[in-house]
Formats: C-alpha cells, structure tokens, sequence
C-alpha cells in the first residue's frame, strides 16, 4: 500500500537540502523472519533503517506491499538479503502509520495544527454475514481471519476527532461486499467497476469527495 506525504498540504517545506522532490512516499512491508512491520521510504526515516533506504529499488517496495501469499512469493531487498511481504495482517489501514511518518517529517510543532488534510482510500468493506464474528479486531471466517481495517478507522478519528469534525479527514470504502472478493479474481473485474461506481454517485459520497476537493485546493 503506497503512502504519499505532500509538503505543500501543511504549508510547511521539509529543511531545504534533505529530498530532491515535493514528496515523501513510504510503503507497509513486514519482514518474513520476524513478523516486524518495517516502513520502506523514499526519504530519511528513523523508522526505515540506513541499508533499506539506501538500497531499496521502487519495484521491490512496491512488489513487496503487495507480496500476498499464495499468489506472491516475498521480496527479497537489501544486501543481507532480507525478505519482506505484505502487511495486510499488521497494518491493513495504515492511517496510524502515516501519522507516526508525517511526525518524523514535519517536527515542528503539534502534527494536527499543521495537517490540511488526510486522505485514506479503503479496498472495500466485506458484507455482514451472521456465519462471522468478531475477535480482537479480527473478523473470523471459515477458513482465514482477515484485519477489519474499518476497526482502525474509527480508532483513529475517536483519536483525532477534530480532524473529522472540521473536514480535514476522508475515509472512502466501497461498501457491499467489495472486500471479500480474492485478490486474483480477474473475472469480477466489471462488480468492481459497477459496485466503485454506484458508490460514488451516491449523494452523501458526491458531497464528501466535493468537501474533499476543497480541503486540498
């Protein structure tokens, strides 16, 4: 899942001399051995070690964001040879994740005093099924527990309720079932389209993605 950090949105410039652009970007990759979440990034991070921001290429962050097993081997990145695949169990909504980066970025003072807006775009929320229940943030089915990212969703705005109350937070997901389909399902490539679509015609999501527009202009 890749994560972009605009500057300009703050209105605060990183120290002038640090990066080469007007963004920081930075991906969830969990390390095979130890299970570690680890942020890979574009820029100087206390949470990205020296040897992975100096070596990783983009294509190894970003095919091992999405490294799913089984339809994905690990990537391996770095001179040690490290492995690292998705962090769909560790941080499938990475909004906490973002904040701790956007801290490390822009030091200078309280983060929510300098935050314009904040932007998480969800994959699809799964349909309520009697058949689950819910375990410590899990949703148990019959053969897999899945995160909720949608848990941390409300965590985060119960944590940062005035960024939601003063329009400078947007979570879109399309809902109905979207998320339970497979990762590999090419054939329902159209339910996607229509069922994304339906979503954004609605009025309350065409109202929010205009508030939206506003907060980034």
């Amino acid at each position: 899942m890749l994560v972009v950090l605009f500057p300009w949105l703050w209105g605060v410039a990183p120290e002038e001399g640090i990066w080469t652009n007007c963004m920081s970007r930075f991906v969830c990759a969990t390390d095979d051995t130890n299970r570690r979440l680890v942020h890979l990034t574009s820029y100087p991070s206390k949470y990205c070690s020296n040897e992975l921001f100096k070596s990783a290429k983009v294509y190894e962050a970003g095919a091992a964001s999405f490294a799913h097993a089984p339809l994905f081997d690990s990537v391996k990145i770095g001179p040690s040879g490290r492995r690292f695949h998705d962090s769909s169990l560790e941080a499938n909504n990475p909004m906490r994740e973002v904040w701790i980066e956007a801290r490390g970025v822009w030091p200078a003072g309280a983060l929510e005093n300098q935050l314009k807006c904040m932007v998480s775009i969800g994959t699809g929320e799964p349909s309520i099924k009697r058949s689950r229940r819910r375990l410590f943030g899990l949703v148990k089915g019959a053969d897999v527990d899945a995160v909720d990212p949608e848990i941390d969703t409300n965590r985060f705005i119960q944590e940062h309720t005035e960024l939601d109350d003063e329009n400078r937070l947007f979570r879109f997901d399309v809902p109905n079932g979207l998320g339970e389909i497979d990762l590999d399902s090419i054939e329902e490539m159209e339910t996607i389209v229509d069922a994304t679509q339906d979503y954004l015609e609605k009025e309350l999501v065409y109202k929010q993605i205009r508030r939206c527009g506003r907060a980034l202009a």
